[in-house]
């Protein structure tokens, strides 16, 4: 197992945490590297790490490699960010960004939607403060409720949060924090088969 796969797996158990602290230093550490490996690991097929000698950046390179050669109309968020971080410029005019659908998002849209449209927005040095005539980092923190979530799934609340420090933006922190463990107490008592299917996250293309 890697350390990304290991950092992943915690983010979903953060009742194994000792301290609130602990929990939101690991949101703070791991954001931008969970997104990495999730696009990585769940939507491309790359070689196995470790086998036959390929390294981890050998793997990225070669995804880097097919995207520039094959690929350079992107389709989702997710493909923006982690070839950002795999270290690709959007500013080459080679590259054709997804359509974010600003004006579809509104106050019936998942807050994991708001999320990770700044997302690939940063990723693609864009402004998400200054789009449309609107500042989507402000509408997505105005959305946190009293209980600390962001919307009605917990994939709302965990992606706000990972847009939200990646924006450097304000928000109660430990108050999400506080609802996402509330809601992990309440998961141990399902079946096995309904946790994995809460960790899934939902297609937030």
């Amino acid at each position: 197992m890697t350390a990304n796969n290991i950092c992943y797996e915690k983010l979903y158990n953060w009742t194994n945490f000792e301290t609130i602290k602990e929990v939101i230093n690991l949101f703070k550490r791991s954001g931008l590297l969970l997104l990495a490996a999730m696009l990585f690991i769940s939507t491309l097929a790359v070689p196995a790490w470790g086998a036959d000698n390929i390294s981890l950046n050998d793997s990225l390179q070669e995804i880097v490699s097919y995207y520039e050669n094959n690929k350079t109309t992107l389709d989702n968020w997710e493909e923006v960010v982690g070839l950002a971080n795999a270290g690709v410029n959007f500013s080459d005019n080679s590259w054709q960004l997804p359509d974010w659908g600003i004006d579809s998002l509104n106050e019936a849209s998942p807050g994991a939607k708001y999320a990770t449209t700044i997302l690939g927005m940063l990723a693609a040095n864009q402004d998400p403060t200054i789009v449309n005539d609107r500042n989507l980092v402000n509408e997505l923190a105005a959305r946190q409720t009293d209980n600390g979530a962001f919307g009605e799934q917990i994939t709302d609340t965990i992606w706000a949060m990972v847009a939200l420090d990646k924006a450097q933006a304000p928000y109660d922190i430990e108050k999400a924090v506080n609802y996402l463990m509330t809601l992990r107490l309440q998961m141990e008592g399902l079946p096995l088969v309904d946790q994995r299917l809460i960790r899934t996250s939902p297609d937030l293309h």
